[in-house]
């Protein structure tokens, strides 16, 4: 079941209640993505498309780690591939 934080608020500051979360859902059927770094709401028709380009943006910053590691500069990775 989905349980709405206590401080989740529209844009003009007023509370959202179980109800608006459950109307915004339905209204709103795209795909919402949370974690440490942040929330983003993704159109369904372009989930294929951000997944893709994802797993792809994982990939180039999984090989950058032992750059990292050998050079102990995240700039020379950054440098190296081209990914910020």
């Amino acid at each position: 079941a989905f349980e709405p934080a206590d401080e989740l608020r529209n844009r003009r500051g007023h509370r959202l209640v179980r109800e608006d979360i459950e109307r915004l859902i339905q209204i709103h059927p795209d795909i919402i993505v949370a974690g440490t770094d942040g929330v983003v709401c993704v159109p369904k028709d372009k989930a294929a498309e951000v997944l893709k380009k994802a797993q792809e943006i994982d990939a180039t910053e999984t090989k950058m780690v032992p750059y990292i590691k050998k050079y102990k500069s995240i700039q020379k990775a950054v440098d190296e591939f081209n990914r910020i």
